[in-house]
């Protein structure tokens, strides 16, 4: 009798099928990833390299083509923080933070806001996970938007023309800086946003020339925002990011200078690195006035000099660890306007822009 053929070796984990295995579920995951949005009813988001594939109206565009990028996420891949019940600061404190450590503490970064006499702290620890904030502070429709790469504050009113905007993370950036959009029925209506140039840089919107009003914020540690407020909200965490909060995913960026994607014109003297150094712009009178927040303690006096006799109690500077908390003083009726980003990028858009940097303040 002739001898059976030995049966055929299946593949096991001891003979490598566990590196197989894995890969088909990192697989499965980035696929499932990319077609969430479109299997729960959303539109397709961009394939993360290639702007035309986001969908968005790009004519006509106000500002230079070449450095509006993919920022390796998809279309609506982080979620702005809206419809948030808030805490109180005694409920801050109070937070389980046993998941993710305590919620805040004192010398976390906020960007503070006080609007129709209500007071609200927006953790940036929050922000980095979501860079845009719909809300309604005062009675006031406001969005609070983060650009972490460029270290971008601003806080703008949501009505223009008789029309509330709800703004989303469109994936995309130009010179490094947040590119917001605003959410329509239709995405052919649909317009992008630049943060620092606070207007509409492509679409519809771009098309009649809109832009949106600058609000007074202020960029100071929890500890003080509630010593001057002490009255504040702030938005109740999501759960499922409790942990995720704790991490600051842009540490090493901000250590080492490089940058990730591409800013021209960049200031005489840099290349891939840059200074990352904090720059208040203060909007008054159609003016835009920058003062280095690393030099702000010495440069208080140019700031009044700049501002006129008011100008002393419009803002408190004040030494913190990581750097210079910048305060709109509380006693003010009608703060100016406040933006904030690195030094880099207030010059590329100055010096990129088709148009001024708006300075269109809203009425208080």
């Amino acid at each position: 009798m002739r001898d059976e053929a030995p049966p055929e070796r299946l593949l096991t984990f001891k003979s490598g099928g566990w590196v197989i295995l894995l890969a088909a579920v990192l697989v499965l995951a980035a696929v499932a990833w990319l077609a969430w949005p479109v299997l729960t009813g959303g539109r397709a988001v961009g394939d993360r390299e290639h702007v035309e594939s986001y969908g968005f109206t790009l004519t006509p565009m106000t500002v230079p083509r070449a450095t509006l990028v993919a920022a390796n996420m998809p279309k609506d891949g982080m979620h702005p923080l809206e419809g948030f019940r808030v805490l109180t600061a005694e409920e801050t404190d109070a937070f389980d933070g046993s998941r993710g450590g305590k919620y805040l503490v004192s010398g976390d970064w906020v960007i503070g806001v006080v609007a129709g006499g209500e007071a609200r702290a927006y953790p940036l620890r929050v922000l980095n996970w979501h860079e845009i904030a719909n809300d309604t502070l005062g009675g006031r429709p406001i969005a609070v938007t983060w650009s972490p790469l460029t270290y971008g504050v601003a806080v703008f009113d949501r009505e223009i023309a008789g029309e509330t905007l709800e703004f989303g993370v469109s994936g995309l950036l130009w010179n490094s800086n947040l590119v917001m959009y605003d959410r329509r029925a239709d995405a052919d209506d649909e317009s992008l946003w630049d943060q620092i140039l606070g207007r509409a840089v492509a679409g519809p919107a771009a098309a009649e020339g809109k832009s949106l009003a600058v609000l007074p914020c202020s960029l100071v540690t929890w500890d003080e925002w509630r010593h001057l407020h002490p009255d504040t909200t702030v938005p109740a965490p999501e759960p499922d990011l409790v942990k995720a909060y704790a991490r600051n995913p842009y540490g090493p960026y901000y250590q080492t200078g490089k940058l990730r994607f591409p800013v021209a014109p960049l200031p005489p003297g840099t290349g891939e690195t840059v200074p990352m150094e904090p720059v208040l712009a203060v909007f008054d009178e159609g003016r835009r006035i920058e003062i280095p927040l690393e030099t702000a303690i010495d440069a208080t006096r140019v700031a009044v000099d700049l501002m006129g006799d008011e100008g002393a109690a419009r803002f408190i500077f004040r030494d913190a660890e990581d750097g210079v908390a910048v305060a709109l003083a509380p006693d003010v009726a009608s703060p100016p306007p406040t933006m904030f980003a690195f030094g880099f990028a207030w010059y590329a858009v100055e010096h990129a822009a088709r148009e001024p940097l708006s300075s269109r303040a809203a009425a208080p």
